[in-house]
This record gives structure tokens, C-alpha cells and sequence, in this order.
């Protein structure tokens, strides 16, 4: 599942889809909202964070334990 907000595309991992289902399904709703709402709001704030700062972020891709940013740009240096 990809969507775009507000310039960068947000790519949801299967797992994490998987993952939220399963809370459901075991009747762990609270739990499994709140760890995911954590990990969203944790990556978001990076992606703000690299916004301030001027960096371009092209891709977030929330993951059931963690997240993965793309910057865009980031290799054309190295």
C-alpha cells in the first residue's frame, strides 16, 4: 500500500499490515494501535526533522519494529 503525503511517498510494509491484523484478531486492539502510532509518529518526526534541515525526503516505509527513510540525493556524493 503506497500513498503520498505532503511530498513524500509513505510505502507501508506488508508486515506491519500483517502485524495489525493479527493485534485484531487476538483482541489487542489498544496494544497494537499504540506501538504502530508510535513507530509512525517516531518516523515522522524524522522526516520533519530532515525537513528543517533542508534534506529532501523521498520515501518513508514504516516497518512493524523501526522505519526506513529515503533521502533523496543521498548517494550522488559519495
Amino acid at each position: 500500500m503506497v500513498f503520498l503525503i505532503y511530498g513524500v511517498k509513505v510505502r507501508l510494509h506488508f508486515l506491519f499490515i500483517v502485524i495489525i491484523a493479527a493485534g485484531f484478531v487476538g483482541g489487542l486492539y489498544e496494544e497494537v494501535i499504540a506501538a504502530m502510532l508510535a513507530i509512525l509518529v517516531h518516523e515522522i518526526s524524522h522526516v520533519l526533522a530532515a525537513r528543517t534541515l533542508g534534506i529532501e525526503v523521498d520515501e518513508l516505509e514504516p516497518l512493524p519494529f523501526g522505519g526506513r527513510i529515503s533521502i533523496k540525493g543521498f548517494y550522488q556524493y559519495s
